[in-house]
């Protein structure tokens, strides 16, 4: 218990230490200016595609559950993903709703490692349609040294998705995993994990849709960062959050900050410089859609005190 309040402790001061940098190297003055010119319309709007783009992760979850003959009602999956978010903020870097969510969906279901697997699915979709577009986009904009650096890191990281997913659904690494799973009892749920995972795809139309639906998250997830810098009074161009916001998400997933606070804002300072764009406007923009997702967190507060955290479905 005291291990575990010192991780917390040591989060808290990183994401203060971090932003308390951030903030000594900004003018304060054009800070203030930019949060002038808050329009409170864009903002409205942000949530509007902040909650519609969580409305298609869980549509894309309900069409993948199917496959394994799991069917859940659209309303619980879509209550059970702004659920996630509530406890997944306490949870260290911007993966703990996955966990959560992972948890809330697996422990009503007899196959739990369903859950995880279906998840890890469309996260390969999601990944997959963020660094290819991403990587594409940067091929025309890469100007500079550190954006061909940045290039590279996406095109490096797809190709790493793809061989991580290649060795797990390969019968050799399975049953290589079987065999240690066998002398190991807590590994054997991770087996039944990788297992479930690798036999997605065998109705065609399943990873189909899921593709064309993690295209849209894409462009919905680019879409409230370049409303919220609107909101800002801020235009920076639509392609620009195309071909840098995947690389400010990779490093916000490092976890050593509280739901990775501080993290993000300094990735999401450091990228967008290499595009011009001033460490003031780009700290405000980050900070702001960090309210948004506070907002996320307190919807999900209070659909748990409303229904909790309970799943109905169906197993045939």
């Amino acid at each position: 218990m005291k291990k575990n309040t010192l991780k917390i402790i040591l989060r808290i001061v990183v994401s203060i230490a971090v932003l308390a940098f951030l903030f000594s190297r900004i003018n304060f003055g054009i800070f203030k200016d930019i949060l002038s010119q808050f329009n409170p319309l864009f903002y409205i709007l942000a949530i509007c595609v902040l909650l519609a783009h969580q409305l298609v992760w869980a549509f894309a979850w309900k069409i993948t559950l199917q496959e394994k003959n799991v069917t859940i009602a659209m309303k619980d999956i879509y209550r059970a993903v702004l659920t996630s978010y509530f406890f997944g903020s306490f949870l260290p870097s911007s993966v703990g709703p996955d966990l959560v969510l992972a948890f809330n969906i697996g422990k009503s279901l007899p196959e739990k490692q369903h859950a995880p697997s279906s998840l890890m699915f469309i996260r390969l979709m999601s990944l997959t349609a963020t660094f290819l577009i991403s990587g594409i986009i940067l091929i025309f904009i890469a100007h500079t040294f550190a954006l061909r650096q940045i290039m590279l890191l996406t095109w490096g990281i797809l190709l790493t998705i793809w061989v991580c997913y290649w060795l797990a659904i390969h019968p050799v690494s399975r049953k290589f995993i079987q065999r240690i799973a066998n002398q190991y009892h807590w590994l054997r749920f991770i087996y039944k994990i990788l297992d479930s995972f690798s036999t997605f795809g065998q109705d065609k139309k399943v990873p189909v849709r899921v593709w064309f639906l993690a295209l849209l998250m894409v462009f919905l997830k680019v879409s409230i960062d370049f409303t919220i810098a609107l909101s800002l009074g801020i235009y920076i161009p639509y392609i620009w959050f195309l071909g840098l916001i995947p690389t400010v998400t990779v490093i916000s997933l490092i976890p050593i900050s509280i739901a990775g606070l501080g993290i993000r804002e300094g990735a999401y300072v450091a990228v967008f410089a290499n595009m011009g764009v001033p460490a003031t406007a780009s700290l405000a923009i980050s900070l702001t859609i960090f309210s948004l997702n506070i907002l996320l967190c307190l919807i999900g507060g209070l659909l748990y005190l409303i229904h909790g955290t309970h799943v109905k479905h169906n197993h045939s």
